[in-house]
């Protein structure tokens, strides 16, 4: 999507309005904005007198009726601003710029919480609802040691390693923070189950985020789940596969992560537990690197267990893999995208986008809009 000037805060109950309407979603709520660029105007227009192909006449139709229904300052307020819920759309500063990643990153997405964990180091730990006891301690130890290192973590907020990833550090004292990423609506009333709406609390309080791309009210279905998993994905610099079916969810957004370049990491298990397959599978096949503790990931991410602050790397300093692709870089103004860089380098891709993502991290590169990546 392109970086245009974002809706003003006060068109933002009519983008709201549009978006509760049956029928609207990221792609008609893009082609709304790229025709008018204000949504109130938008919504103020009768559908009669939009272009003729802008919407189908059946979305067309159901705008129609809300519009003439809906009191939109009264939704807005009692389904986003009294639960105290940001949207955040693709054309503001607080976007999660890792979502451009996605073939169709969404439009906006609600939060409550804090935002600016967004755009910092994270980690998606993922896996089963059936968790066994050894997924519940390997969950616990790894998530807990990644956070105390100042990584986020990312859980789909389901029970199960969900639930464990989350559940493992929000009673201590860690640098990290959760980040919920949700297949329904963030407000407590669409929480699932209902025995989260309390953890969702303790998220909150602890300083952590609610996120969703779908609005307040909306249950989730297994119909939404798959959006939730490529959010989780898209904003990770990393996913972790604690246990999980060949055929599950989890490996779907495994899936997604190695589309994307994210590095995967995966635990081994039992040779007896069905829940092993799906991580077993990504090791054999060697997309993911066998977990054993959260040195791993922290390695990867070039993060530091003992301070909980991710470390800088300078230049000088930088060696192997790393010196290669800011040398590569710092030769070619313009930028490389990944494939240029396996072509240049004698490296896997597997390799090169591992250190693509800890040189991001450091701060000594960053991915445009397009996919290349440039010195900073």
């Amino acid at each position: 999507m392109a970086h245009l000037s974002a809706p003003l805060d006060s068109q933002k109950p009519f983008l709201y309005a549009f978006h509760t309407v049956r029928g609207i979603g990221s792609e008609a709520l893009a082609r709304i904005w790229a025709h008018f660029y204000d949504f109130k105007i938008a919504w103020e227009t009768p559908t009669a007198k939009w272009p003729p192909d802008l919407l189908s006449p059946t979305v067309k139709a159901a705008i129609a009726e809300k519009q003439s229904i809906i009191d939109v300052a009264q939704l807005y307020n009692k389904d986003v601003k009294t639960p105290d819920i940001t949207i955040i759309t693709c054309y503001e500063d607080t976007y999660p710029e890792r979502l451009r990643d996605l073939t169709s990153p969404p439009f906006l997405i609600y939060a409550r919480g804090d935002i600016s964990l967004l755009a910092e180091p994270s980690i998606a730990i993922v896996g089963t609802r059936k968790i066994t006891t050894y997924g519940i301690q390997a969950t616990t130890r790894l998530s807990h040691d990644v956070a105390a290192a100042g990584i986020h973590i990312i859980s789909g907020f389901a029970l199960g390693v969900d639930a464990a990833a989350h559940q493992s550090f929000l009673q201590t004292e860690v640098a990290g923070k959760a980040i919920a990423v949700l297949g329904g609506g963030v407000d407590d009333a669409s929480i699932t189950p209902r025995s989260h709406v309390s953890l969702a609390h303790t998220i909150l309080a602890r300083g952590g985020v609610i996120i969703s791309e779908y609005t307040p009210n909306t249950s989730p279905s297994r119909g939404t789940f798959p959006a939730r998993n490529h959010l989780m994905a898209a904003m990770s610099h990393g996913v972790l596969v604690i246990e999980g079916t060949r055929d599950s969810g989890t490996m779907i957004t495994a899936g997604v992560a190695q589309e994307l370049a994210r590095p995967l990491f995966a635990v081994p298990g039992s040779i007896f537990s069905p829940q092993s397959v799906g991580p077993h599978d990504l090791i054999s096949e060697h997309k993911a690197t066998i977990t054993l503790s959260a040195e791993t990931i922290l390695t990867t991410l070039n993060a530091s267990t003992e301070s909980g602050k991710k470390e800088h790397t300078k230049e000088h300093n930088l060696t192997g893999i790393n010196h290669a692709i800011y040398d590569a870089l710092s030769n070619t103004p313009e930028g490389l995208a990944i494939d240029q860089l396996i072509a240049i380098l004698s490296f896997s891709e597997s390799e090169i986008s591992t250190a693509l993502v800890m040189l991001e991290i450091d701060g000594m590169i960053k991915k445009t809009q397009g996919g290349i990546f440039i010195i900073i």
